[in-house]
């Protein structure tokens, strides 16, 4: 069920409590955004998709990770994101798995490819920052936040959509490289896949703000291959007509 108040960690030499608060008057308080949210149905897949068995593959042979993890966190996106679809009618999880797919070309990091798999359940499903530090750790939950274009913070179950300005912003901010990869990433990907979109002044405008702004970023960290096919992609959606 969605949760309407706060929620905070306090780790001890004995583990780690977990202290929720809800408020008494909890339909005064919650946020409109929760709403949306609640609509969406936790379901189990057990159905393995190819795409699947090739991230596991691949994922083990490049980086050092516990496999247990990693099912793990194959297993909660499916869950999560179950009956969700893109608009080309696929699985909205593999998106996620395409996402990590292509950061194994940039980076060996365990906990950035995890989080790539993890990236969108906090802002499109019920999973929370919280339960992602209680699945995996605090340097995965941190990750996801960045990425996340949710005000929801890591003691937090508060959630608030954050406008176009706002998560770059956001982002401007990030001090931790491994934010801007994953997000990058998912840019990369949804432009790969730009053409679902049925609007194309919706295309162009995602397009110009990816020049504008994706593109100098990956510049900025040293991801040339990243830098030209953003650069690629975006011109050859702004020359349509």
């Amino acid at each position: 069920m969605p949760h309407y108040g706060t929620a905070e960690f306090i780790e001890s030499a004995y583990g780690m409590t977990q202290i929720y608060v809800i408020p008494v008057r909890v339909r005064e308080v919650r946020p409109q955004t929760m709403d949306l949210l609640s609509a969406t149905e936790v379901v189990s897949d057990t159905a393995i998709h190819p795409a699947e068995v090739a991230c596991v593959q691949e994922v083990t042979e490049n980086i050092q990770v516990d496999r247990v993890m990693l099912r793990q966190a194959l297993q909660l996106i499916k869950q999560y994101h179950a009956g969700g679809n893109r608009k080309s009618a696929e699985p909205f999880y593999l998106h996620s798995i395409a996402v990590a797919h292509i950061l194994l070309d940039y980076t060996r990091d365990r906990d950035t490819i995890i989080a790539a798999l993890l990236h969108d359940a906090v802002a499109n499903t019920k999973l929370s920052l919280n339960q992602i530090a209680l699945h995996f750790n605090p340097e995965v939950q941190r990750i996801v936040g960045g990425v996340t274009c949710l005000d929801s913070r890591s003691r937090s179950f508060k959630r608030i959509q954050l406008s176009d300005c706002e998560s770059i912003q956001k982002l401007l901010e990030v001090k931790d490289d491994r934010i801007l990869y994953v997000k990058l990433a998912d840019r990369l990907h949804n432009m790969r896949t730009i053409g679902e979109h049925p609007s194309l002044a919706k295309q162009k405008k995602i397009a110009e703000e990816t020049l504008q702004f994706f593109v100098s970023m990956a510049r900025g960290l040293g991801l040339k291959p990243m830098t030209e096919e953003l650069k690629e992609r975006c011109f050859a959606v702004l020359d349509r007509r």
